[in-house]
């Protein structure tokens, strides 16, 4: 992921949604490598082999830290979704609610991700946009 701060003002709105799908995509990837590799170390340890076990914690904490933000920008995406769409149904009303109030609970939100993507700002916007209060 780029380290310069995005600046969502500056991005076209048919752009935003694409640069969100596709830091989510990234954080995806990075977190079924690490749960390929650490399966392979699991794999090797079941075996009898020795198994850096350094490597292994490294491995849990990026399958954490990945699979947060990998959490966070879906969320981010659906909440993105509903605010753009323009007839939104009362069903469409109730999920756009229990998404915020989701990412409004969430204890966890990295504040790297959140930095590189400035998304504070984003959500900030998309709350105003979708007329959330929560």
């Amino acid at each position: 992921m780029s380290s310069v701060k995005v600046i969502w003002s500056q991005i076209p709105k048919d752009e935003r949604r694409k640069k969100l799908a596709n830091a989510h995509i990234e954080k995806k990837n990075k977190l079924d490598e690490a749960e390929a590799d650490k399966g392979d170390l699991d794999i090797e340890r079941q075996r009898g082999g020795m198994v850096n076990e350094n490597r292994v914690a490294d491995l849990e904490r990026a399958i954490i830290v990945y699979g947060n933000e990998a959490f966070l920008l879906d969320l981010t995406l659906k909440i993105y979704d509903l605010t753009c769409k323009t007839t939104k149904t009362p069903d469409d009303k109730q999920r756009l609610t229990d998404f915020w109030r989701e990412l409004d609970n969430r204890a966890s939100k990295p504040q790297k991700l959140k930095d590189d993507l400035n998304l504070d700002k984003l959500w900030e916007q998309l709350k105003l946009d979708s007329g959330y209060t929560g």
